[in-house]
């Protein structure tokens, strides 16, 4: 946006802006508290509008003044304290900017709900399979005995009994987790959009009030405020070094891709420790796994 408007993004009180709104867009996004869609949508409505009404009299000053001088300390007050009459010069953009931004934090708060729901299962499947695995002891134990009177015989291991146990345990676990994959990948597609269009959404709003309102901004701020009171002080040049934030998107699809090399997890788990040649000597004794051998 600096490309753009390289007298605009030299304002302090602009640059400040800009750090107000992604700090309040990587709250929305990362906050922890159970709080509703609509709550969400409504922050979001308030920030985009307490952003453009910041916006106004930098913008207004470049306009008018060419090299944005500063201006008297009152009347930069009543150009702040007037904003909410004339944020409509902006256009229609900011109110978009707020639908884009709802759904793209919606979309990725969802994202991270359908993860820590996959963590949470990863964590509780061992306590859940040990609780299963107790209440199917009785075809466990029938494996038992027919295990341990054959130490020697390996290919009479009860195979088939074993994932018969395996997969009534982890059933319901599996199902959620293979159901959750396809919902994470969807959820990935176009991910970033809302962000590449907030920033395309800033542009056409500043260009839009530049080129389309300058005029009517410019009589609108005479009638509030007078005629422009430049400041006394001369203005100072601010060195501004420009920080891209954090990849959210491309970090939130590098974890999903890592997720989705785990589908059906549960059918290899079963393979591995019911086929195995080396779990034939493993038989249950009706409290713990035991090594016959």
């Amino acid at each position: 946006m600096s490309k753009y408007f390289p007298r605009l993004f030299g304002q302090s009180s602009v640059i400040d802006s800009f750090d107000a709104l992604i700090d309040n867009i990587r709250n929305q996004l990362f906050i922890t508290t159970d709080i509703s869609p609509q709550q969400i949508k409504n922050e979001i409505e308030k920030m985009v509008q307490k952003f453009f009404i910041q916006l106004i009299p930098p913008t207004f000053l470049c306009i008018t003044t060419g090299p944005c001088k500063s201006v008297s300390q009152s009347y930069a007050n009543c150009l702040q304290n007037n904003s909410p009459f004339w944020r409509a010069f902006f256009g229609m953009e900011p109110g978009k900017i707020s639908v884009i931004l709802w759904q793209t934090i919606m979309k990725y708060r969802l994202m991270e709900s359908t993860i820590d729901k996959l963590h949470r299962l990863a964590m509780e499947v061992e306590v859940v399979n040990n609780s299963c695995i107790i209440q199917h002891a009785n075809m466990m134990t029938t494996c038992s005995s027919l295990c341990i009177p054959m130490k020697k015989e390996i290919n009479d291991y009860c195979s088939d009994d074993c994932k018969h146990v395996m997969y009534e345990c982890l059933h319901e676990s599996a199902s959620d987790w293979d159901s959750f994959i396809p919902i994470l990948q969807k959820l990935t597609v176009n991910f970033d959009k809302g962000f590449a269009e907030l920033e395309k959404g800033i542009i056409r709003s500043i260009s839009y009030a530049m080129e389309m309102k300058a005029p009517v901004i410019a009589k609108t701020v005479l009638k509030k405020c007078g005629r422009i009171n430049f400041a006394k002080t001369p203005d100072t040049i601010r060195h501004i070094d420009y920080h891209k934030p954090d990849p959210v998107q491309r970090r939130a699809v590098f974890m999903i891709r890592q997720f989705t090399i785990y589908v059906g997890w549960w059918r290899q788990l079963v393979n591995n420790i019911c086929n195995h040649p080396l779990r034939t000597l493993e038989c249950w004794n009706n409290t713990v796994s035991i090594d016959v051998r």
